[in-house]
């Protein structure tokens, strides 16, 4: 204690970790003499213990991972288009902590997805358009959604999908997302989830609206698609103690031995001891 306040001469904020618990001192003092000595005198002192940070110190995350089936019946007779609908997909949810049970500890959540795979083929006797900007896909609430088609003609959510075209018998392959589920985020779109992540239990219907034009004429094809998740596998991860060299780290957690938690572009590191 005598050590921490006699290095907080002035006004400003230390850290010490003593043994295995950390120590914050904010402290107000003045150094005032008396009969050649120096005593300090604290206006204010705000002492904050980490609560022994070593036994409580942990990283870990939970990873969840989706196995859904695809049911599609053929459309309706006379279509200009037949849709195969691969039968399966996968998505994941991650969530990670730092510092679990610390009141400085932080939370992250990560999703990835498939999206649904398709397979389009032109059963006209003349050239057909699929028009991917008027296509939807309503979800199990009846809310249309704008798709993204990622394939031959790439799309993103941000700008026009230019339309493919099927020469007789041609057929084309991709893979749809609602627009709404493909968010950019550091620089690079990624796949949120957009199907259910419950236990297995009833079918979420979904319908594929595709726009297909025949002799200049928009041709609304509807394309039932039934989910059902199969099963889930969940997997916990424990992390060390304390931070590694280059991990996020917290100003008042600090790292593991021979390194300090430091402040970098974005956010904090465990960088070596200098």
């Amino acid at each position: 204690m005598q050590d921490a306040l006699g290095r907080a001469a002035g006004t400003g904020t230390r850290e010490r970790r003593w043994g295995k618990c950390l120590c914050a001192a904010a402290v107000d003092a003045k150094l005032l003499p008396k009969g050649g000595e120096m005593l300090v005198r604290s206006v204010g002192v705000l002492l904050l213990f980490a609560g022994c940070a070593y036994a409580n110190y942990m990283s870990r995350s939970d990873e969840s991972s989706f196995t859904a089936a695809l049911a599609s019946p053929p459309p309706y007779p006379g279509s200009p288009v037949r849709i195969d609908v691969r039968p399966t997909l996968t998505y994941s949810r991650s969530v990670s902590w730092d510092d679990i049970g610390h009141p400085y500890g932080i939370s992250r959540s990560t999703e990835a997805s498939d999206g649904i795979s398709i397979e389009v083929t032109n059963q006209t006797a003349k050239t057909i358009w699929i028009d991917w900007e008027r296509s939807t896909l309503v979800d199990s609430a009846g809310h249309p959604r704008r798709v993204v088609h990622l394939g031959g003609s790439a799309g993103t959510p941000d700008k026009p999908q230019a339309s493919t075209v099927l020469e007789v018998g041609a057929s084309t392959a991709g893979t749809l997302f609602p627009a709404d589920a493909v968010v950019l985020a550091d620089g690079s779109f990624q796949r949120k989830i957009y199907l259910p992540t419950q236990l297995p239990g009833e079918d979420v219907e979904l319908s594929l609206q595709l726009a297909v034009v025949v002799d200049g004429t928009i041709v609304t094809v509807p394309q039932p698609i039934a989910v059902h998740v199969m099963g889930t596998t969940t997997t916990t991860k424990v992390g060390d103690k304390w931070p590694r060299r280059g991990f996020p780290c917290q100003p008042l957690v600090g790292c593991g031995k021979g390194l300090v938690c430091m402040s970098l572009s974005s956010d904090f590191r465990c960088v070596l001891e200098r």
